[in-house]
């Protein structure tokens, strides 16, 4: 780059020295000090200054290493992570069974009489010829039911030449720790009346069995119901169609005024009759509620026994 400058320098010199120019000529100094001054800059150029490039790819990977280059669209993609296994589900707790209880009086007792029912079916049999009507009630009206049931298993007998007596045999079972029968009868049937069980229930709850039987030669009525424990008739009469009469009052012999005193003392508000023949002298009952008692009782039993844990 230094040979132009040389050259000119060398032609200013020759030009100078033919001139007669000395060689303190200040514009030998000035030549001098072009080319120090020529030697110290770079000539400029035409050239266009080179512009910076924007970076590329390449120099992004080379200055920021944790950079990765994008993945060829037509390459394999990554296969995805396998997800997690779900953890198995706990097991619920299993229930905590109810506590044990102690049953009522009144759920044991429908236990007992459950089994005593039973057994009379099993003896008897169910309808015409056996267990013939059922029925819990609560005579004394004290919340602790007794239960009723009547049986029907002969023909009958003839009492005299014309005159033919059927007849159901009744019974009441009361509880008291175990099932205990607390009262029987018998409840007849002849062609000549119409023979029936009639339950009267008294202003205060409780129950009374009527016992009637009207016959060409005799007449008598019963009211029976359970009382402080003792199966008690509170009122009756007998008459023989003679004028004969006798009257009861709480199982003993009685006045006729004492007889209605009793009677009225009963303050009776309802009755509901259980006819014991219809027309053609059959006895009919209902041998249905012996069924249907039965499943009431079988439930209740069940229900009883579970609440206490166990099955009878």
């Amino acid at each position: 780059m230094r040979k132009p400058a040389v050259i000119i320098l060398v032609l200013l010199a020759l030009a100078m020295t033919a001139c007669g120019v000395a060689a303190g000529n200040p514009i030998w100094e000035n030549l001098a000090d072009d080319d120090s001054t020529s030697e110290s800059q770079p000539p400029a150029s035409d050239a266009p200054a080179p512009q910076a490039s924007e970076p590329s790819a390449t120099n992004d990977v080379s200055e920021n290493p944790d950079s990765k280059p994008e993945q060829d669209s037509e390459s394999e993609p990554e296969p995805e992570p396998e997800p997690e296994p779900k953890p198995e589900p706990k097991p619920e707790p299993e229930p905590k069974p109810e506590p044990m209880r102690e049953l009522t009086n009144v759920e044991e007792a429908h236990i007992a009489y459950y089994e005593v029912l039973q057994t009379a079916v099993g003896e008897h049999g169910i309808g015409m010829r056996g267990v013939s009507y059922a029925e819990l009630i609560d005579f004394d009206g004290n919340g602790m039911p007794e239960l009723l049931f009547a049986v029907h298993d002969h023909g009958g007998f003839y009492m005299s030449e014309t005159r033919w007596s059927s007849f159901h045999d009744y019974f009441v079972y009361g509880y008291n720790g175990t099932a205990e029968i607390i009262a029987s009868g018998r409840i007849h049937n002849y062609p000549a009346n119409n023979s029936y069980i009639v339950l009267l229930t008294g202003r205060n709850g409780a129950v009374y069995l009527e016992d009637n039987l009207v016959d060409h030669s005799e007449n008598y009525y019963s009211c029976y119901t359970f009382r402080n424990g003792e199966w008690l008739e509170v009122i009756g009469y007998y008459n023989n169609h003679t004028g004969y009469w006798e009257y009861y009052a709480d199982g003993n012999p009685a006045s006729e005024q004492e007889y209605d005193d009793a009677l009225a003392e009963l303050d009776i508000v309802s009755s509901r009759e259980i006819s014991l023949r219809d027309e053609t002298h059959s006895m009919v009952l209902d041998p249905e509620s012996v069924s249907a008692l039965l499943a009431e009782l079988e439930a209740m039993t069940e229900s009883a026994s579970m609440s206490r844990g166990r099955f009878s």
